[in-house]
C-alpha cells in the first residue's frame, strides 16, 4: 500500500483532507478516503461490462441491474431488506452504459456484513421470472412516460443529429427502446449475466471513517471468488456530426417547448483543452451570472430557464456543446435567435478577467460542496478513477481550475466553438410558422 503524493500546502484540499491512498486486494483495484465523520462508511464502486450498446444491449442491462436486490440464491427481498433496515443501512446498483455501478453505506462495525450482502447480490442474483416479467412493466411504464417530455424528446432528437447510432452519445427512440423492452426474454438475460456481466475491471472507492488495514481484510476475504473476464471500453473515433440541421419532434398539449442546440467537438475527457474549455462552456451558461442567462433571461425576457454544457466527453470517445433552452410558442423565434446571437458573440469575444475569475470561484464553490459529504467524495473519486485521469485527480482538478487565464480559456473557445455548426431539435407544439424556422 502507498500514500500518494498530494501539495499539502494547498488549502482547499487540507480543508478537505483528500488524501486517497490506493491498495490491491487481489483482482480489486481499492481507493481509500479517509474523512472527518464519525462511524459512517460510504462506498461505491463498478466494473465495465461486455454490453453492446449498437444492438440495444443497454436496456437488457438496465433490466438485469434491477434485478439484482429482488432477491440472491439464499436470501429473499424481504430478508435483504430487513437486513438492511435493521442496521440502518443503505445499497445501490445502477446501469450505466458499458459500467455496473454499486453503492452503499453503513456504520462501521457493519461495513463487513453489509459489504457481503452486496457482494452476494452482485455474483448470485436469484434472477427471478417474475420479478423480470415486473421489471419489464415497469420500464414499460417509465419509457412512456418519458416519451411525453419535451426535454428528453429534444435530446434524443439531437443526439441522433450529431451522432451515427454506434456512437455511446447517440441515443435511441423512446418507440424503438419500447419495442426492445417487449422483445427481451429472461433467457437472454440470464444468458447476459453468465457471459457477459461481471468483469475482472472492478474498482472500488470507500470513504469516511477507516481503517484500511480492516477494509482490506473484509474485502480480501470477499473478492477471491470474484469470476469474469478482463474488459476494456472501446475507443470511438471522432464523430464530427452534421452541419447546422434542424429536427422537430411535435408533442400534442406542449406549449412550452424545449430546444437544444448543439454541434460535436472533436475533444475527449482527458484532452489537456478539456478544462479550459469547461471553464469557458461553463462562463457561457453555466449559472444564474453567466452570459445566456443574463441576458436571453434576465434582460430580454424570453425564457426562465436556459444554459450551456459539454457533454459525453469521455477518455474513449468525443462529445458535443450544447445549449438548452425553454421557450414559449410566443418566444419560440425570437428566443432561438437571442441565443444563437449570445453564442456567436460569445465565441467571438471570448471572456473577461472578471468575468473568468468569478466563474472560477463558482466552479471551485460547487466542486467543495460535491466533495464534502462521504457519498459525494467517493462519487468523484470514482468517477476519476474509472476514467484514468489518476488517484489524484481531486486534487489536480482544483489546481487546473486555479490557474486557468483568460488566454488559455479563449483559445479552447475560439478553437472548439462553431456556432455556424449549431443543429437544432425542437420538441413540443410547434407554432403555425414551423416553416419560418427551418
Amino acid at each position: 500500500m502507498r500514500r500518494l503524493g498530494v501539495n499539502r500546502s494547498d488549502g482547499f484540499i487540507k480543508e478537505m483532507n483528500l488524501v486517497p491512498e490506493k491498495s490491491i486486494v487481489d483482482r480489486l483495484q481499492v481507493f481509500y478516503l479517509p474523512m472527518h465523520v464519525q462511524s459512517v462508511v460510504s462506498w461505491c464502486g463498478s466494473f465495465v461490462t461486455g454490453v453492446d450498446l449498437a444492438d440495444g444491449e443497454e436496456i437488457l442491462q438496465e433490466l438485469l441491474v434491477s434485478l439484482l436486490d429482488k432477491g440472491t440464491q439464499h436470501k429473499n427481498r424481504f430478508e435483504i431488506g430487513g437486513f438492511l433496515e435493521n442496521r440502518g443501512a443503505r445499497l445501490g446498483f445502477r446501469s450505466d452504459g458499458r459500467r455496473c455501478s454499486f453503492s452503499g453505506k453503513a456504520l462501521r462495525e457493519d461495513v463487513g456484513d453489509v459489504m457481503g450482502v452486496m457482494y452476494e447480490i452482485l455474483t448470485e442474483p436469484l434472477l427471478d421470472t417474475e420479478e423480470f416479467e415486473k421489471a419489464k412493466g415497469k420500464l414499460t411504464s417509465v419509457l412512456r412516460r418519458a416519451s411525453y417530455s419535451t426535454d428528453q424528446r429534444a435530446a434524443i432528437a439531437l443526439s441522433q443529429l450529431l451522432y451515427d447510432q454506434h456512437h455511446p452519445n447517440y441515443l435511441p427512440t423512446f418507440e424503438q427502446e419500447l419495442d426492445t423492452v417487449a422483445s427481451i426474454t429472461h433467457d437472454q438475460l440470464v444468458e447476459l449475466f453468465h457471459t457477459r456481466f461481471l468483469s475482472r475491471d472492478i474498482q472500488l472507492v470507500v470513504t469516511g471513517d477507516l481503517d484500511v488495514g480492516e477494509h482490506d481484510t473484509i474485502l480480501a476475504k470477499l473478492f477471491t471468488s470474484w469470476s469474469g473476464e478482463e474488459r476494456h471500453i472501446p475507443q470511438h473515433e471522432a464523430d464530427r456530426g452534421k452541419d447546422a440541421e434542424t429536427a422537430f419532434i411535435p408533442l400534442a398539449d406542449r406549449d412550452n417547448l424545449d430546444v437544444r442546440m448543439g454541434h460535436t467537438v472533436d475533444l475527449k475527457r482527458d484532452d489537456p483543452a478539456y478544462v479550459p474549455l469547461l471553464a469557458g462552456v461553463f462562463a457561457l451558461g453555466g449559472n444564474f451570472s453567466a452570459r445566456l442567462m443574463t441576458e436571453v433571461r434576465d434582460e430580454q425576457g424570453l425564457t426562465y430557464g436556459i444554459g450551456s454544457s459539454l457533454v459525453g466527453c469521455e477518455p474513449e470517445n468525443n462529445g458535443h456543446f450544447q445549449v438548452a433552452v425553454t421557450l414559449s410558442k410566443e418566444n419560440l423565434e425570437r428566443g432561438i435567435a437571442a441565443t444563437k446571437d449570445v453564442v456567436g458573440r460569445f465565441v467571438e469575444e471570448g471572456v473577461d478577467s472578471k468575468e473568468l475569475e468569478r466563474q472560477k470561484e463558482a466552479i471551485a464553490g460547487a466542486y467543495k460542496v460535491r466533495l464534502s459529504t462521504t457519498s459525494g467524495a467517493a462519487r468523484a473519486l470514482l468517477h476519476s478513477v474509472e476514467r484514468n485521469l489518476g488517484e489524484d485527480y481531486l486534487v489536480r482538478f482544483h489546481e487546473q481550475i486555479r490557474i486557468l487565464n483568460v488566454q488559455g480559456v479563449n483559445d479552447a473557445i475560439t478553437r472548439y466553438l462553431q456556432p455556424d455548426r449549431l443543429c437544432e431539435a425542437i420538441a413540443g407544439t410547434l407554432p403555425d410558422s414551423d416553416a419560418a424556422l427551418a
